[in-house]
């Protein structure tokens, strides 16, 4: 081991580190959006990485995704290479990073529940299959559904989204910047208007030619149990049939249980579960 150095990720790694693991995210974009990617090698050879990704909303918060060759594993590199992104990750003020596992007993989930990680919560997969079979929209008096213009748009969501889900655990708020950029057109994102005033909205983000991720939905806590969220994601939904989509899912805490009684009464099944563990970086 005296042999191995754990150092910082450099450009001209790519081409190893896409060897290693062809689904690495591009590192060089987690370090200029403000993360920390470091690698291991041996003799020149590259045998790990370990990259954390700022997480939207939440710059304190950090995403993990790693990988250690076959090879060289059950020999203390990926500790290593942890201790030393942590480490990085605390000079400048992290507080937390987490990981997204399929299932607690499988090596990586292990790995980091040996090191600390604990179970921070567990999001369920859901998809709707058939987009023309919807129940129609209802009407609801003196409410509708609606776009806005850009602008308008992306400060509407803003301040719905974060009237919506303030003090909720799954709350992360967007910068004006953040939703500009992930805003592929004003009309992907729907409100619902009543009396005039935005009360809701739901966001769909095409995905290939015939599917779409809805993510996030919401409203506001005073306009909760009048059904409107029940008719405001119907409206997203037949917009979405409309338009040539044909199935569409979305990812919901399992402590959110309103919303998921809402997605099952409208069809949507669960198909996946992802566990997320996380460590408090703060404590180092």
């Amino acid at each position: 081991m005296a042999d191995l150095l754990i150092r910082r990720y450099r450009a001209a790694d790519a081409p190893a580190v896409q060897r290693l693991a062809p689904d690495a995210p591009p590192l060089q974009e987690v370090i200029e959006a403000g993360g920390q990617a470091w690698v291991a090698e041996r003799q020149g050879q590259l045998l790990a990485y370990a990259c954390a990704a700022p997480l939207p909303g939440l710059p304190d918060h950090f995403d993990l995704q790693g990988c250690v060759s076959a090879a060289a594993r059950r020999q203390g590199i990926g500790s290593r290479l942890l201790n030393a992104l942590l480490s990085a990750l605390g000079e400048q003020g992290a507080r937390e990073i987490s990981c997204a596992v399929q299932r607690l007993d499988r090596p990586t989930a292990l790995f980091l529940q040996a090191r600390d990680f604990t179970l921070h919560h567990e999001e369920w997969r859901m998809t709707l299959r058939a987009l023309d079979a919807l129940p129609p929209v209802p009407d609801v008096p003196d409410c509708q559904a609606q776009t806005l213009p850009r602008r308008q748009a992306i400060s509407t969501f803003r301040r719905l989204s974060d009237e919506s889900f303030a003090g909720a655990p799954w709350y992360q708020p967007y910068s004006e910047e953040e939703v500009a950029a992930d805003l592929g057109q004003a009309q992907d994102v729907l409100f619902w208007v009543c009396d005039g005033k935005p009360v809701g909205f739901v966001w769909a983000h095409r995905q290939g030619a015939a599917g779409a991720q809805i993510e996030p939905v919401g409203v506001l806590p005073g306009a909760r149990g009048r059904g409107y969220g029940r008719a405001l994601l119907l409206a997203a939904l037949h917009r979405l049939a409309r338009r040539g989509v044909s199935h569409a899912h979305l990812a919901v805490w399992r402590e959110n249980t309103a919303a998921i009684g809402l997605y099952k009464e409208l069809g949507f099944q669960r198909n996946g579960r992802r566990y997320y563990l996380a460590y408090e970086i703060s404590r180092l």
